[in-house]
């Protein structure tokens, strides 16, 4: 008789957020991306964001950022590899990588979008994050395009930001809180599939198997001298 394993549904969690209170990002105000001239420097920005060290290793689902415009484009969202110098790196793959859609508008000049990785993504090291390791999100759209990257409302946070206008080859990186070059960091959040199954989907898994293959035990005649 066939034995079949029920599947052990996953959950993906925040990995990381950075969303105020209440709509969690301004409408207002934000940082640039894209240029709408070919003359003009071709903004890309980047955020850094950290897996929590005493937390697991996550494979990267899916992003939210908020975006300001009034006119619909097409963004490329990433996911970079910190180059050990709290700058993304530029000559490592994206971990991960998708294009979508900001449905902008003269009457619909804000929004809340998300980029599925798992939706035409194209992913390098299976999209792994690692624990305690810190990574970029970055954002780009192409020559002739651009919106804003909606600031967060969450005032108290202290990020790195980055900004290239060479495709991600070299970046300007400024630390919020820095006197100088104070400036409100982006809001976003990055959602994530535990490596680690939980406990309880172990156990499952364990007791499931254990059970199919002591009936195999009893299926299989004995044999006696």
């Amino acid at each position: 008789m066939a034995a079949f394993l029920p599947a052990c549904a996953t959950q993906a969690d925040i990995i990381y957020n950075t969303f105020g209170g209440g709509i969690g990002y301004s409408q207002l105000e934000g940082a640039t991306v894209g240029s709408l001239s070919a003359a003009a420097p071709n903004y890309m920005l980047g955020e850094q964001f950290f897996l929590d060290p005493l937390g697991p290793d996550y494979y990267v689902d899916s992003v939210t950022i908020a975006v300001l415009g009034n006119a619909p484009t097409v963004a490329t969202v990433s996911i970079l590899e910190d180059s050990g110098a709290d700058s993304p790196s530029p000559t490592a793959l994206p971990v991960a990588s998708v294009q979508i859609a900001l449905p902008l508008s003269p009457f619909n000049s804000f929004s809340l979008v998300t980029a599925d990785f798992n939706s035409g993504g194209v992913f390098a090291t299976d999209g792994l994050l690692l624990s305690g390791t810190s990574y970029w999100l970055a954002v780009s759209t192409d020559v002739g395009s651009e919106f804003a990257w909606a600031d967060t409302t969450n005032s108290a946070l202290l990020a790195f930001q980055g900004t290239s206008v060479d495709g991600g080859l070299t970046w300007d990186v400024y630390f919020r809180g820095d006197p100088i070059n104070d400036f409100p960091i982006a809001a976003y959040s990055v959602s994530g599939t535990s490596a680690v199954p939980e406990p309880s989907s172990s156990i499952l898994l364990a007791i499931l198997l254990f059970g199919f293959t002591k009936r195999i035990k009893r299926l299989v005649p004995q044999e006696y001298n």
